[in-house]
């Protein structure tokens, strides 16, 4: 695995861990970062471009919602 992939890995995690349990079961992670856990050929490894940021979703329905996540994330 290539040092780029292990730092992605090591990003991954790092939010993983912050969000906690009980948040991380409600998101889905995307965006350049998943890349290196969809490859499937070592060779590919290689061409895995870094990435500053771990992007992700999550489902909300209206403005009471996202104030409910703001209030989680924040504590």
């Amino acid at each position: 695995m290539t040092s780029n992939v292990s730092h992605i890995y090591q990003m991954i995690e790092f939010v993983a861990d912050g969000l906690g349990d009980e948040l991380l079961a409600e998101v889905a992670f995307v965006g350049g970062t998943t890349t290196a856990m969809l490859v499937t050929d070592n060779a590919v490894f290689e061409d895995i471009r870094f990435t500053e940021d771990v992007d992700l979703v999550i489902e909300l329905a209206g403005i009471a919602a996202w104030e409910k996540l703001t209030h989680r994330l924040a504590q």
